[in-house]
């Protein structure tokens, strides 16, 4: 997220470290997923202040906020995998019938 400046990063990084060590010890393997959306739901609703100031913007933008973090953790991470999964395996083709 280039738009971030490095500076922020670095400072929101040091939390994030320190977040992330502690809830791997909490979560344990079998827990991860449930444990980081948990994580995840608390952060949003503690930044936004919800449910106290509910409104249709604040839901919309928080909304636009996981969108935007899905297609960013796509575009990094899940689009290089398939591209090396392809030149590995060789690309998905239509079949002729």
């Amino acid at each position: 997220m280039p738009y971030v400046t490095q500076t922020l990063r670095d400072e929101i990084d040091e939390e994030i470290i320190h977040l992330v060590r502690r809830l791997k010890v909490l979560a344990q393997d079998k827990q991860r997923a449930g444990v980081l959306n948990y994580t995840i739901t608390q952060i949003l609703t503690t930044f936004y202040q919800l449910p106290h100031k509910q409104s249709y913007a604040v839901y919309n933008e928080l909304v636009g906020v996981l969108e935007s973090c899905k297609l960013e953790f796509y575009s990094t991470f899940v689009s290089a995998y398939e591209e090396l999964k392809s030149q590995e395996n060789g690309p998905i083709v239509g079949l002729n019938l």
